[in-house]
């Protein structure tokens, strides 16, 4: 889990998220998103996504609010996501492993019982202030603890000083050995090195610990994610002591290793964190959080969770490089065409200083909309607020730049607010605002049209360019504004540009009547399955359980992770029905991945 963002900003909230929110408040503008899920108290942290039998499952953490519960919410289309019980809550002793906080861990399948393995975090703990704990589930809605399966690092191979890393479990069955492999975020014993750690079992009870998967970091390498494609395996990591890592990934041909160098390739901007994924027998589904600012602010400081993105499927690009892309089911919402270039829409040439201008080097030729000149050459195009965008431009010229610039205002100039900006001459594309700018290498074919989609909801932007190089942000100061294409160092031929919006009232999660429905669910076939809604009630009801009232609990800063000796607290033993015996992978377990 990404934790030191809770100490840098002392669990700071956005403007925009009041912790004593209640029924009576206006939504947070992210929960009107036809694509983004959040909830509608705290916010959505840390994700922890399993597939089942159909049904895309995520488990969250729901921070800012007490005590950090794992959420849970579902969906069969990765768009109309229903809130689920809560799955677990930090309810042990003050005093012990699992009376704090809740942090991050992993999901599987064995023999018809579903394992949760999670992390407690509890300065007051004087065994120990991180321990990995463990809870079972017929129907991965009802869950059991196991207080007595907790333990921490063994303090030969990984270091069990007070402030030792230990968190983050994720696990999965290892073909070659038969084992079941955790890996977590920790420290070597001995020269405190930042690894991702490894621990196998025979029966997810007992666990021994293995030598680091990888190391080379320069912090702790939190939420660890590991899947294979084709001949490649790909670990994912989301580094975050200094409140600003963003999503990396590592790879290699084997599980063994050499895995490429720390810290790995960013997958997108430091707005999108912690990110997942599940395999759902075809594709690897992963998902992340955008996160929230600080203050309500375009350049406010990072904020720990936020929204969860839009799903992405990940896939292996020229030479393994790992890419991600927008699962299609996100783009159906937006059914509504609000401007397609094919009708020639009406188009105003503005000055750099974004001012009109009477005439200008933009002008269409039959259906594509070109301009050209040294630049910065600029044209406008009324826009609605929020939207779903389509884009193909082809660049001529040594060093020509495009740039789309999203919700501008009059009079703004280009560095005012938000802009993708490619540079196919050195390799780099960026998304850039008010006093930042997130630039990463991008693989651009000399010649080809540069493909660029954009989902601009709310506060939340999601670009990507190529179809499969991401760059997310976190906006809050236009809500709306036109749309302009900027042009500098020689020619743009716009050959697409089609803008839709979703039909009124479509979004991802219903409001009232639906969130007043008793929440009754029932297993049937591996499924969660919800009652059916009365007449005049929304088609996917928002099932939401009981939570008692909980008031902000101040958190102090904690230095890097380091932890201090974690023995098991002796507590009874319930064991869950296991064997070492696997029957089908599951989405936390690599399929390919022997």
């Amino acid at each position: 889990m990404t934790r030191l963002t809770h100490a840098l900003l002392g669990f700071a909230l956005v403007a925009m998220t009041p912790l004593d929110a209640t029924a009576a408040d206006p939504p947070h503008p992210d929960r009107l998103s036809p694509v983004h899920f959040r909830p509608a108290r705290g916010n959505f942290s840390d994700p922890v996504p399993f597939y089942w039998k159909g049904t895309y499952h995520v488990f969250y953490l729901r921070g800012h609010d007490g005590k950090v519960p794992w959420e849970h919410i579902a969906s069969e289309d990765l768009v109309r996501w229903r809130e689920l019980p809560t799955a677990l809550k930090a309810d042990g002793p003050e005093d012990g492993p699992d009376g704090d906080a809740m942090f991050t861990g992993a999901v599987v399948e064995h023999e018809g019982v579903f394992h949760a393995f999670y992390t407690g975090h509890n300065p007051r703990n004087p065994k120990g202030i991180q321990f990995v704990l463990h809870a079972t589930s017929p129907d991965l809605v009802t869950w059991t603890k196991h207080r007595g399966h907790a333990f921490g690092p063994d303090g030969k191979v990984y270091a069990n000083k007070r402030d030792s890393a230990f968190r983050d479990p994720f696990i999965y069955r290892d073909g070659a050995e038969g084992r079941w492999q955790m890996l977590l975020c920790a420290r070597t014993a001995g020269d405190d090195r930042p690894v991702t750690g490894r621990y196998s079992s025979a029966d997810l009870l007992t666990w021994r610990p293995e030598t680091p998967l990888c190391g080379g970091y320069a912090v702790t390498p939190d939420c660890p994610d590991l899947f294979a494609l084709g001949a490649k395996h790909y670990l994912l990591v989301s580094p975050s002591e200094h409140g600003d890592g963003a999503t990396t990934y590592r790879s290699a041909d084997r599980l063994a290793g050499p895995w490429s160098p720390a810290p790995g390739v960013p997958l997108d901007t430091p707005i999108w964190n912690a990110a997942k994924s599940q395999f759902d027998g075809t594709r690897h589904v992963v998902t992340g959080w955008l996160r929230d600012r600080d203050g309500g602010r375009d350049a406010g400081g990072y904020v720990w969770g936020g929204t969860q993105s839009v799903p992405r499927e990940l896939f292996a690009g020229a030479g393994g490089e790992l890419l991600s892309r927008p699962v299609p089911e996100v783009r159906r919402p937006y059914s509504k065409t609000a401007i397609d270039l094919a009708t020639r829409p009406a188009v105003k040439n503005v000055t750099p200083d974004g001012k009109p201008a009477d005439a200008g080097p933009w002008r269409y030729e039959g259906d594509r909309l070109v301009g050209e000149g040294v630049g910065p050459n600029r044209v406008r195009l009324d826009a609605p607020a929020d939207y779903h965008l389509t884009l193909a431009v082809k660049l001529t010229g040594p060093a020509a730049t495009f740039a789309v610039a999203l919700r501008q205002q009059p009079g703004d100039d280009l560095g005012s607010h938000y802009r993708l900006e490619v540079r196919p001459s050195k390799g780099v594309a960026t998304l850039a605002g008010p006093k930042y700018d997130f630039p990463r290498a991008v693989a651009f074919a000399e010649g080809a049209d540069i493909e660029i989609e954009a989902f601009v909801q709310g506060g939340l932007i999601e670009c990507f360019v190529n179809g499969g190089y991401a760059f997310s942000d976190r906006v809050y100061a236009n809500l709306d504004g036109s749309l302009d294409l900027v042009v500098t160092g020689g020619r743009a031929e716009v050959r697409k540009l089609v803008v839709r919006t979703a039909l009124r009232g479509q979004r991802s999660e219903p409001q009232a009547p639906a969130a007043r429905l008793a929440c009754q669910t029932r297993a049937a076939g591996g499924k969660t399955v919800l009652p059916v809604p009365r007449a005049g009630e929304p088609s996917w009801p928002s099932c939401k359980s009981t939570r008692p009232s909980a008031a902000r609990r101040s958190r102090s800063p904690r230095p890097p992770a380091r932890r201090s000796r974690c023995t098991s607290a002796a507590r009874p033993s319930t064991s869950p029905r296991t064997s070492a015996t696997w029957s089908a992978p599951s989405s936390s377990t690599p399929s390919s991945a022997t």
